[in-house]
């Protein structure tokens, strides 16, 4: 069993945020660019250069949710700047719900963007996917515990929107249309993306209820190897194809009851 060593909270980032959520929401992502280049595509070079509002826009974004852990451990004598409400996010992470990657994969050029519908084809038709992105923990807060929080929060988070239409037809039943496209009605699936060489996170992910979906179907990431590792070659532009699994936590369709049956 997992245990906690201090008090660790998991909020969800606020759709108006203060200036304060923005300014962790910022140092965060960009210490985890900084730290561990090689697990994302995006780079710390690029995102530092950012305007104020477009850290805003990530917070606000329809569809989209930030999730992050605090420490609640409180230092009495420390003074404010190491109470939870100032303390620095120890982990975050990005949750996509259906009608963002509906959005974002009717208006993207799928032949140039194939993480956006590789994993579709994995699915059955008709499946509701989440997309979990952006996993990080501070390096002097991993093993113990924090990851597994963060992503059972998100994972609780999807379930609850799973039941939102059982939920309201249990309330008021009279009142019931049975929505189109109801939650409850499908199969739900949060995917995420790991790479083959990462053991370690595939035997996490599972640990946690994920399943690999396609053990013998590598999707290949092509990325630029970074700008120390080029010059140590000569200054040749050099690429390396990294292998992924596409994981999956299914969450099983509520048949719609009848009226007669409540």
């Amino acid at each position: 069993m997992t245990t906690f060593s201090v008090p660790v909270s998991i909020h969800i980032a606020p759709r108006s945020p203060t200036e304060a959520d923005i300014a962790q929401h910022r140092s965060i992502r960009l210490d985890a660019l900084r730290t561990d280049p090689g697990s994302f595509l995006s780079t710390y070079e690029s995102e530092s250069e950012f305007e104020p509002t477009t850290w805003r826009e990530r917070l606000e974004q329809d569809g989209v949710w930030t999730f992050y852990a605090k420490s609640n451990e409180v230092h009495e004598n420390l003074g404010d700047a190491h109470r939870p409400s100032t303390k620095p996010w120890i982990a975050t992470l990005t949750l996509l719900s259906p009608s963002f990657l509906s959005t974002v994969s009717s208006t993207t050029n799928t032949s140039s963007s194939p993480m956006l519908t590789s994993p579709f084809s994995l699915l059955v038709p008709g499946t509701d996917v989440w997309l979990i992105r952006s996993l990080w923990v501070r390096p002097e807060w991993r093993r113990n515990g924090v990851a597994q929080k963060i992503i059972e929060k998100a994972v609780r988070f999807v379930v609850s929107s799973h039941l939102d239409a059982a939920t309201t037809l249990v309330a008021a039943p009279d009142a019931y249309q049975p929505p189109s496209g109801s939650f409850n009605s499908k199969t739900t699936v949060v995917l995420l993306e790991v790479f083959t060489r990462n053991r370690p996170a595939v035997e996490f992910y599972r640990r946690v209820g994920f399943k690999i979906l396609n053990p013998e179907q590598f999707y290949d990431t092509t990325l630029f190897l970074d700008e120390a590792e080029d010059e140590s070659m000569g200054g040749e532009c050099e690429m390396e194809e990294l292998k992924t699994f596409w994981m999956g936590y299914t969450i099983p369709p509520l048949p719609l009851p009848h009226r007669s049956n409540l």
